[in-house]
């Protein structure tokens, strides 16, 4: 786990897709402005709090809209943004 990385906020939209974000908001507020079709936010998450989160919310990985790879490497990564397919 990278723990200088920024926080993580999952983010859901109206369209059925899922954003993980490491971008610093000040509130959901931010988020919303944000995306256009926002739903809802959670976070923000650690990489292994962000795991847990999704453990405990869908249960088997293959329910999840990211792997636990996928996560883990993005989290450990330059990126932003991750988009659910």
């Amino acid at each position: 786990m990278n723990d200088t990385a920024p926080p993580a906020h999952l983010i859901y939209l109206r369209s059925g897709r899922v954003i993980i974000s490491r971008k610093r908001y000040a509130d959901w507020r931010e988020i919303q402005d944000e995306y256009e079709d926002y739903m809802t936010s959670l976070g923000p998450f650690s990489e292994d709090g962000l795991l847990e989160f999704l453990s405990n919310a869908y249960g088997d990985e293959s329910r999840w809209f990211f792997t636990a790879h996928e996560i883990r490497v993005f989290m450990n990564s330059n990126a932003a943004v991750l988009k659910s397919r």
